[in-house]
């Protein structure tokens, strides 16, 4: 567990550490999606299941199609709303456990920024969310890495690749440039 130097407050939205970081201010959107963190952490399969098909979380057929997703969406009361609100918590998930450092709300809000400024990664990482760590796409958008680099947790994700011979991803940018 990673923890904060000394004399260092956490910040009232921060997440706990290995958890998503939600950017909702709304205690109930808030609450319910720290239940789906926890659901989706011991039901690794659900959440393979989940990214597949993000964008049919609630739709009738999908939810016929995976009664025990369906059981559970019952039984937690204003779980629809709070996936509506946070429309890319499972993204936020692949990127949270992509990183070395804690993933701050403010990444997360900057990450959904980008992503609706640049429909041509925000369309294929919505089907296939795990282009969010491939080397590949990485490459073949910059742009994507170059956002990376800019906030220290999601720069992780980088480091890592880079670490990976022949990639082919951009070389880093110096410190303390956006």
């Amino acid at each position: 567990m990673l923890s904060l130097p000394p004399g260092t407050a956490r910040c009232a939205t921060q997440s706990a550490p290995g958890s998503t970081p939600v950017v909702s201010t709304d205690v109930g959107v808030r609450h319910q999606l720290r239940q789906l963190d926890r659901y989706l952490n011991i039901h690794p399969r659900m959440e393979q299941m989940l990214l597949q098909n993000a964008s049919r979380l609630q739709t009738e057929s999908f939810l016929q199609n995976n009664p025990e997703w369906a059981d559970w969406l019952e039984s937690q009361p204003g779980m629809g709303r709070a996936i509506k609100a946070e429309r890319n918590f499972l993204l936020h998930r692949i990127l949270t456990r992509s990183t070395r450092i804690p993933v701050l709300p403010q990444d997360v809000e900057a990450f959904d920024r980008f992503l609706d400024a640049h429909p041509e990664i925000n369309r294929p990482v919505q089907q296939n969310p795990e282009l969010l760590v491939d080397s590949h796409f990485l490459t073949a958008h910059p742009a994507l890495a170059t956002f990376y680099d800019s906030y220290p947790a999601l720069s992780t994700i980088l480091l890592e690749l880079r670490g990976k011979a022949g990639n082919g991803l951009p070389a880093p940018r110096k410190a303390g440039t956006r």
